[in-house]
This record gives structure tokens, C-alpha cells and sequence, in this order.
């Protein structure tokens, strides 16, 4: 069922295009190879039927790295000049796409994810330090990095805990290892939404994202940090754009299990002595100052009316 809807899907879409008078198609893609030619698709079918299209980019392989393949590589071209603009999440990635295709500079608009800030204080309101994880449970994530650093912490310590949210082709085997090495210290709590979700953040004090490849600006880095809760990432995607290493955050190395087990090792050494606040607080007032809903809605309808009006005029 889930095949033929596959085909299906491109008519039901043109179908709602026409019934809805659509005006603009806003096109939320990462740069994956599935993903391109899947919205490759819906892009054309947009142009064909007269609709201005504004394609959102939100990371992906073909970001950083160009592909092999001349001919996906001429695709990916076509793919970005069928669009009437480009939205990326950084001016990293907006540099990266101009230097890696044949792009024109005023064709593209860094706009960064953004959050709604809660209005709370963050407190300290438990004993030990809580480390989490909270995303898709894939080796890209540097999850088996978690793994190794976390084992490595246990021999020298036991005051923390470790919970671990989402779910993906790794699961099983990143619960059982973490079972096996740091067993009570170790939670497994499933997918979390809503409520639940902020929760989990409010509780938490170390947010651990040391993806190897393949992010964009996550959801999940700029959601902890307004809540008080202090990144350690790698310089992957659009995340060191975010995090200051040393700052309102931390940035490690790639691969590397004894840095990022070193790191958590300090942490909680501040944590123990009360003497983390400040980053806390620099880590909200991060995103409350540049990734927060206002600022953004601000900007992107700036490039609706823009694209709306396109004539001699262009977005910058």
C-alpha cells in the first residue's frame, strides 16, 4: 500500500495545488539522495503549474561534500536553479552551496531554525548530574562515540545518569551495550513529545549530540539550550554556528570517545560545585537573543512577499 501510494501521491498533490490556489510552494528538503529525487518531483510539478517555489534546505550529505557522480551532480544543479529561491540555516551552509555549485549569492537567504523560549528560570533541582541524549538512535548521530565515552566514565566515577530518548535502526543495540557498561546509571525512555518532551529537557543538564555527518541546525540542540541545557557537539552542520565552544557550550572532536568522556568528566565536577550556572545561562540567552519565532516569522515572510512580487527585485 505504502508503494502505490507513492504514486498516487504526485496527482493528490497536484490536486491540492489547483483546489487550494496555492502561491507559493515551501519546500522543506534535505540534500540525501532519496530525498532529492523525491522532491525533485513535487518541485516540477510546482513550476509546471505556474506556483513559485522556495526551497528550504535542512542539511544533509550534500551539504559539505559533493557527489561522485557527474550526472547526480548535474541533477542537483537543475534541482537548485528550478527553485525560485533557496533558504539555508546558516551563512556557513549559504558559503558552502557557492562554492560547491553554480549558484548565484542573492539566490539564497541564511535563515536559522528557531524555538519558542520557555518562560522559565532553570534550576538545579536534583543531586546528580543528568546527561541525555534525545534524537534518531543511528550511528551518524555518533551514538557508539556515547557509548564509548560514557563506559569510559563509569571507571573513573558514578554520579551521573544518562537518559537516553527517540528511537532508529540502532536502538537495540546502543541499549544493550549501555546496560551492560554503566547498567543502573542508564535509562531508556522511549519517544517523547509535547510536554513530555520539555520535561525531559527541564530535568536535564548535558545535552549530547556528537553527530560524524549529515546534520542540518537540529530542532533538539536549540530546544535544550533554551532550556538551560549545555550542548556538547561536534562541528557538524550548522551546530558550531550555534554553539561557542567554551562559551554557552562545548565542541568536540569528531570520533573521539576519550575527549568527550573528558569533557563530561569537568562537567560534572562543576556541576558538583554549583559552578555551571553560567553557561546555563548563556546557553538560553543564545537562543532567546538570535534563534527565537519572532525574529524568524520576521524574515521568512520578508522572502514570501518578495517572491510573491519577484520581478526586477531579488531577496538579499
Amino acid at each position: 500500500m505504502w508503494f502505490l501510494d507513492q504514486f498516487i501521491l504526485p496527482f493528490k498533490f497536484m490536486y491540492s495545488l489547483s483546489k487550494n490556489k496555492i502561491d507559493i510552494f515551501h519546500l522543506n528538503a534535505p540534500l540525501n539522495t532519496l530525498a532529492i529525487m523525491r522532491d525533485f518531483i513535487f518541485l516540477n510539478i510546482a513550476k509546471l503549474m505556474g506556483i513559485k517555489v522556495l526551497l528550504h534546505l535542512h542539511g544533509g550529505t550534500y551539504l559539505k561534500t559533493t557527489p561522485k557522480n557527474k550526472w547526480l551532480y548535474k541533477y542537483l544543479e537543475h534541482y537548485f536553479n528550478s527553485a525560485d529561491h533557496i533558504v539555508v540555516l546558516s551563512h556557513l551552509e549559504k558559503d558552502l552551496l557557492l562554492q560547491k555549485y553554480k549558484l548565484k549569492e542573492e539566490d539564497i537567504t541564511p535563515i536559522e531554525n528557531c524555538v519558542t523560549v520557555p518562560d522559565i528560570k532553570y534550576k538545579k533541582s536534583h543531586e546528580t548530574a543528568r546527561i541525555i541524549f534525545l534524537g534518531r538512535i543511528v550511528e551518524s548521530k555518533g551514538v557508539f562515540n556515547i557509548v564509548e565515552a560514557l563506559s569510559q566514565l563509569s571507571v573513573r566515577r558514578s554520579d551521573f545518569e544518562f537518559n537516553l530518548y527517540g528511537t532508529g535502526p540502532d536502538q537495540d543495540d546502543v541499549i544493550k551495550q549501555l546496560t551492560a557498561t554503566i547498567g543502573e546509571n542508564f535509562q531508556y525512555k522511549g519517544i517523547v513529545a509535547g510536554e513530555s518532551k520539555f520535561g525531559a529537557y527541564l530535568e536535564a543538564d548535558i545535552f549530547l549530540l556528537p553527530s560524524l555527518y549529515g546534520e542540518g541546525l537540529p530542532m533538539a540542540l536549540l530546544e535544550s539550550m533554551s532550556y538551560g541545557v549545555i550542548p556538547v557537539v561536534t562541528d557538524d552542520g550548522s551546530m558550531a554556528t550555534v554553539v561557542e565552544n567554551g562559551i554557552n557550550g562545548f565542541i568536540v572532536d569528531k570520533n573521539n570517545s576519550s575527549q568527550l568522556c573528558n569533557l563530561m568528566d569537568e562537567l560534572i565536577e562543576k556541576f558538583n560545585k554549583s559552578s555551571i550556572d553560567i553557561l546555563q545561562e548563556k546557553a538560553r540567552a543564545t537562543i532567546k537573543e538570535k534563534y527565537n519565532c519572532q525574529y524568524y516569522s520576521i524574515k521568512l515572510n520578508k522572502i514570501y512577499e518578495k517572491i510573491i512580487n519577484e520581478g526586477a527585485d531579488r531577496v538579499y
